[in-house]
């Protein structure tokens, strides 16, 4: 089972940074439709695939928000250190951020990580909710920790983003698949 875990956790790296648009740039579609394959995939290696009709739900309810989770619009939160206003596409993290912070003043690091993180964490609440184990809500956090990181470690490289988008996928995959 270790094994499966890790070969997920590679596959989901490599997923998160092609619809990050990393690579071999196609249509978004084409890139969900690997995204939830691979999904399946994890449900079958892992021998949860749904048998009845109540696990059948279970199962699109939690790749439904799988798929909102890596497809969500960020907009700018994910430069966390970026003082200059976002682009404002996510209408409620926005709102939440006026209430935390005040109107216009969350464009700062911790606007900007816990934007990043309501972006991530909320949808993977809600996946976890349907999932055999409960834990699936870790994966929320550890994909703005893995901006955090590379921000701070990569800042002057100029591979910030890409670096950060493999370690989301492959911790992504690791606690999707031991979630199974």
């Amino acid at each position: 089972m270790a094994y499966w875990t890790l070969l997920f956790g590679f596959i989901m790296a490599i997923i998160r940074r092609w619809l990050g648009g990393g690579f071999y740039d196609c249509h978004r579609i084409y890139k969900n439709i690997v995204y939830v394959a691979t999904l399946i995939a994890m449900y079958i290696c892992a021998g949860s695939f749904p048998k009845t009709w109540i696990q059948a739900a279970c199962f699109l309810w939690t790749i439904g928000w799988c798929v909102r989770f890596f497809n969500h619009t960020h907009g700018d939160y994910f430069i966390l250190d970026d003082t200059k206003p976002d682009e404002g596409r996510s209408w409620w993290i926005d709102k939440v951020l006026q209430l935390l912070f005040g109107k216009g003043n969350y464009y700062n690091f911790a606007g900007n990580f816990v934007g990043l993180m309501l972006g991530y964490l909320v949808p993977a609440i809600f996946a976890s909710i349907t999932m055999p184990h409960h834990f699936f809500w870790l994966a929320g956090i550890t994909t703005p920790l893995s901006y955090l990181i590379c921000e701070f470690t990569l800042k002057f490289t100029g591979h910030t983003t890409r670096y950060a988008e493999y370690g989301s996928g492959f911790f992504m995959g690791i606690i999707f698949f031991i979630n199974l």
